[in-house]
């Protein structure tokens, strides 16, 4: 009511009618919405200011959606804008929708080809669609453009090493010497890159990057192995190396199986893994890390085997009951998963994460929903800025 008042007697204002159509999007008043926002591009269709104002609320609340609604109704009646193209591009890739990101970049490139940073965006979104050949293609041409750009070529890389161009995927990874001293997860990724082009004694005289320390031990081990050096040490110490394996597996792991192929790089892990295993390592980091890959390339019957096992060997670890619910979530088994949910909170009480999860499986079922909300606020209240959990 406040703004309708102002607008009686600032009608010519684009902010007011760009906070009015944003109050009826909130209202959901989709009609009004559109009304007011054709209004504020009637008075000044090219303001940019103005509309990226609105945009950029949507960002701070992480509000993608009312963002992206905007950009669509924004293209609608501008179509020619490249800019709202990209920034639709980036949105969409924000909450996942590849296939729309991809859209968008390309189509903004084709209104506006020297727009080269929206090629690494592009790749990227081809990558998320596994249309790895235009991957290459796209990143390689970024690149020619703007070489040096170490994320840029790490892609590149993974893109080739998805279409099996395991030599042209080390040479990109050759280039990129000083960013491997500073990055663990690029230099394990030259590692695995060396592995499948069989120059494993590359691989096994590479210089350790800090970080990671167990997966570093780890693809060590495995570099040593298919060069014929000893090996088995390094994997007898393994569950005694100081280190976060779920943060390493999220972080490292899980940006390698993105980049280098869930499929390929994940299918490679599961073999070493388990043939690690055969010849007799015993190792819970070793039988963690082949869950997580077995989870990655969706077969959760196989990772519920190992972890199950595991959460009986170690059941004061909280890793094989936390990979275990999203396992048994993920085949239906709802009792199984909360049970494993709520074994992590009796290790730990003040587990946002496990609170997070387990009101999470509650919501997405539509039950015990009082209990999920002060689940949620628990966990808030341990980690208020977590986005995740508001």
């Amino acid at each position: 009511k406040t703004c309708s008042r102002l607008l009686k007697v600032e009608q010519e204002n684009v902010r007011l009618w760009i906070v009015m159509g944003t109050i009826q999007q909130e209202l959901g008043n989709q009609e009004a919405a559109s009304e007011a926002f054709e209004k504020a591009l009637a008075l000044n269709p090219q303001n940019e200011e103005e509309f990226g104002w609105l945009v950029d609320a949507g960002d701070r609340s992480m509000d993608w959606i009312t963002a992206i609604q905007v950009l669509e109704k924004l293209i609608e009646l501008t179509p020619d804008k490249a800019e709202w193209q990209a920034a639709l591009g980036m949105h969409l890739s924000r909450i996942n929708d590849g296939e729309g990101a991809r859209k968008a970049f390309e189509k903004a490139l084709q209104l506006k080809p020297d727009m080269n940073e929206l090629r690494m965006q592009l790749g990227l979104a081809y990558l998320q669609l596994d249309r790895d050949q235009a991957a290459v293609d796209t990143l390689r041409t970024y690149l020619s453009l703007s070489p040096g750009n170490a994320r840029a070529g790490e892609m590149l890389a993974g893109a080739m090493c998805r279409t099996g161009q395991y030599a042209a995927a080390v040479d990109e990874l050759a280039k990129l010497e000083d960013a491997r001293a500073e990055d663990v997860g690029l230099n394990l990724e030259y590692i695995y890159t060396l592995l499948r082009a069989g120059q494993a004694r590359a691989a096994a005289d590479l210089k350790a990057t800090e970080g990671a320390p167990i997966l570093s031990t780890l693809f060590t081990a495995l570099a040593r192995k298919h060069a014929g050096d000893p090996y088995r040490p390094l994997l007898d110490t393994l569950d005694s190396v100081e280190g976060d394996i779920d943060e390493e597996c999220g972080g490292v792991l899980g940006t390698m199986f993105f980049f280098f192929g869930e499929k390929d790089a994940g299918e490679f892990i599961i073999n070493e893994m388990k043939a690690l295993r055969e010849e007799g390592v015993t190792s819970m980091r070793v039988d963690i890390v082949l869950a997580r890959a077995y989870m990655n390339v969706e077969k959760y019957a196989e990772a519920e085997t190992v972890l199950a096992k595991v959460s009986e060997q170690y059941p004061d670890e909280k890793y094989p009951h936390l990979y275990l619910s999203t396992v048994y979530d993920e085949l239906g088994r709802f009792r199984d998963a909360e049970r494993h949910l709520k074994r992590c909170l009796e290790l730990n009480p003040k587990d946002a994460e496990a609170m997070n999860n387990l009101a999470y499986l509650y919501a997405e079922r539509d039950m015990r929903l009082d209990e999920a909300e002060a689940l949620l606020k628990r966990a808030l209240e341990i980690q208020p800025d977590s986005g995740y959990y508001l």
